[in-house]
C-alpha cells in the first residue's frame, strides 16, 4: 500500500487513459479493465505482458465504469447507456445486456468462491469491509452504513 515495488503494467497515451474499473482473473493470472478514453476492455497477464483489446466501439461499452469476470464472462457497467452488460472474456463476442437502470450504476461485485485465490488464509486482522454498492440516498443512510459496517473475513 506504500507504493513501493510498483510496476506500471500498462501505458499507452494512444490508446487509453482513462482506466475506470479492475478486476483480476485469479484463474488466468490477468489483469482486466475498462478504460473510458478509448470506452474499451483491455486484459494483460499480472507482469503486463500479453495484452488484449476484449472489447471496443459497441453501443453498450460507451464509457465504460465498472468490471467484474465470472466463468468465460466479463461484465462492466457503463455510464453513458446507465446498463449492466457482460460479453465473451476473450473475444468480446456475444454482448449481452443484463440490467438497465435509471441511474448510473456505479459498481459491481460478484461474489461466488472461484473470485477468491485459493491457498490464501485469513485471520482477524484480515478482515474486509463489504458495504451495498449503491450509493447511500440521504445523510442517515451515509451514516447507519458509517457505524454499521458488514464484516466479511476471507477464507
Amino acid at each position: 500500500m506504500s507504493g513501493n515495488g510498483r510496476h506500471i503494467v500498462f501505458k499507452d497515451m494512444e490508446i487509453g487513459a482513462w482506466p475506470n474499473g479492475l478486476t483480476l482473473d485469479h484463474l488466468e493470472k490477468r489483469i482486466v479493465w475498462t478504460d473510458a478514453r478509448s470506452d474499451a476492455i483491455f486484459s494483460a497477464l499480472y507482469d503486463g505482458t500479453g495484452v488484449i483489446e476484449i472489447l471496443r466501439g459497441h453501443e453498450y461499452l460507451s464509457h465504460p465504469f465498472a468490471v467484474s469476470l465470472f466463468g468465460g464472462n466479463v461484465y462492466w457497467t457503463d455510464w453513458r447507456t446507465n446498463t449492466l452488460a457482460r460479453a465473451n472474456k476473450w473475444t468480446g463476442r456475444n454482448v449481452t445486456v443484463i440490467q438497465k437502470t435509471s441511474a448510473q450504476p456505479f459498481d459491481l461485485q460478484i461474489f461466488h468462491p472461484s473470485r477468491q485465490p485459493q491457498g490464501f488464509t485469513g485471520s482477524s486482522s484480515n478482515l474486509s469491509r463489504v458495504y451495498p454498492a449503491t450509493r447511500p440516498k440521504t445523510s442517515e443512510d451515509r451514516h447507519q452504513l458509517s457505524c454499521d459496517p458488514v464484516w466479511k473475513q476471507w477464507a
